[in-house]
């Protein structure tokens, strides 16, 4: 596997597939979210398809143009595609797929809409469900049966927004969902997607959401302050065993990722990977440099993933704001 590599896995794991399969936090856009949408039917749908951009075409085509500057913003995409042929054999749509096959990622919307074809005033709810029990073999399927996740899924993560001639538009330049990733042996990441746009077609007999967009964007704070520690972690993890410095400087296993790692980020030849040296790190510089300036004045980076759902059933406790 080629040096960039490593990086394209880190991000991908940390940032990319968060979107979704995120629990915990909340977060949504208090002054869209219309109240009287609540007394609306409620329609629900589960998530069957997600899709990573990874050529600069998927990127731009999932893009939103979060600061309104004219230019479609989904700099992860850019990133993700830069680094195709870098990543060989790992594929991270492939493992994204394989994940949703068998359940391990739910994702569940109730759309509030006075009609899935038309509603000049409509609120989406996204929860987080549990996985499959007993796993499934070919991903959610058209009115299956689904648990919300209690424990793990947003209380409030809720948006307002419209359905015109069939297509649902919500969220906007306020509109903010707290991401909370579960890490292996680790505290919870904890990051705040901004500018938050969802966007989707909706079937003629209202039971499917295609071509959905998902778009926001992290800033550089959280992006140095939470990512990059984490980034730092995952390298650590993947030298843990392969690497030693009994020789008097770190050699690792010849041909291993280990190897890889230890030649691009421990500087030091200490054996650990330091979040300095990921900072400091040109790579990895270039690529988390933010592209989208929010409205308070905040640098973040984009980021954009495609979509579609099915229609499901699922129970779950009244809105906060009814």
């Amino acid at each position: 596997m080629k040096k960039t590599a490593w990086i394209a896995v880190a991000l991908c794991a940390l940032l990319a597939v968060s979107s979704f399969s995120c629990g915990g936090g909340g977060g949504s856009c208090p002054e869209c979210i219309d109240p009287g949408a609540w007394n609306y039917p409620e329609n629900q749908f589960v998530l069957d398809y997600l899709e990573l951009p990874l050529t600069s075409a998927d990127a731009k085509a999932l893009a939103f143009d979060l600061d309104h500057n004219g230019t479609p913003d989904n700099q992860l995409g850019n990133i993700l595609a830069a680094l195709g042929s870098a990543m060989g054999d790992t594929n991270p749509q492939e493992s994204l797929e394989a994940s949703m096959a068998k359940g391990e990622i739910i994702v569940l919307f109730a759309i509030y809409a006075e009609d899935m074809q038309l509603s000049p005033k409509s609120n989406l709810w996204a929860f987080l469900g549990e996985q499959a029990d007993p796993e499934l073999t070919d991903g959610p399927q058209p009115g299956g049966t689904f648990t919300v996740d209690t424990t793990n899924s947003p209380a409030d993560a809720y948006f307002g927004g419209k359905i015109k001639n069939g297509g649902g538009l919500y969220g906007g330049d306020e509109a903010e969902l707290l991401l909370s990733i579960a890490l292996t042996g680790t505290q919870p990441l904890n990051l705040s997607l901004r500018a938050v746009n969802v966007e989707f077609d909706v079937s003629a007999d209202g039971l499917v959401l295609e071509n959905g967009r998902l778009g926001g964007a992290i800033t550089e704070t959280d992006l140095n302050g939470q990512v990059l520690p984490t980034v730092a972690n995952l390298l650590q993890d993947q030298m843990a065993g392969k690497c030693s410095t009994t020789t008097g400087t770190c050699v690792c296993e010849s041909g291993s990722g280990a190897e890889t790692i230890q030649s691009m980020f421990d500087t030091d030849g200490s054996c650990d990977v330091t979040l300095a040296e990921v900072q400091n790190n040109n790579i990895i510089k270039a690529f988390l440099k933010g592209d989208v300036d929010l409205k308070d004045g905040s640098k973040a980076l984009s980021l954009a993933v495609g979509f579609s759902a099915v229609n499901a059933v699922f129970t779950h406790t009244p809105p906060l704001t009814q």
